[in-house]
């Protein structure tokens, strides 16, 4: 059957990827790896994100940052995620809130830096080889 998909895509000829997508931790961190692997681009959705969560189950007061850790193994999660990030060349988000308050914690995105590259970008002024990824806001839904 996998034959028979591959020679009716591309007449049985090797296909490769034009991007790698991430979803959420530990596909984003996977996509990351695969895609320094492979050298194509990589996309990531976080959907959700390990240092807010962390923030909000502080907030609740019912659990130390070692039992969060523990049930959530929420370090990890956050590493997998700055992975991702670091990897990224975009960043797939369903609000502008979720850039500034919930990527903005992130120690590879900067959302100073990443305003002043985006406005020069639209106005075609070179960034200096300065890179952070670009963020965009999707509200709609395929799915």
């Amino acid at each position: 059957m996998a034959r028979a998909i591959g020679e009716q895509v591309n007449a049985g000829k090797a296909v490769w990827p034009y991007v790698i997508h991430g979803h959420y931790a530990d596909a984003g961190e996977v996509a990351a790896r695969l895609s320094g692997t492979l050298n194509v681009p990589m996309v990531l959705t976080g959907h959700s994100l390990g240092r807010n969560k962390f923030e909000q189950l502080l907030k609740q007061g019912r659990l130390t940052k070692g039992d969060i850790n523990t049930t959530y193994k929420i370090m990890r999660r956050i590493e997998a995620e700055e992975l991702g990030l670091d990897t990224a060349e975009m960043v797939i988000t369903s609000t502008r809130q979720e850039i500034d308050e919930q990527w903005g914690l992130y120690d590879g995105f900067d959302i100073q830096l990443e305003r002043k590259l985006r406005v020069r970008r639209r106005r075609g002024v070179s960034c200096l080889g300065r890179y952070m990824p670009r963020m965009v806001v999707c509200t709609n839904s395929t799915s």
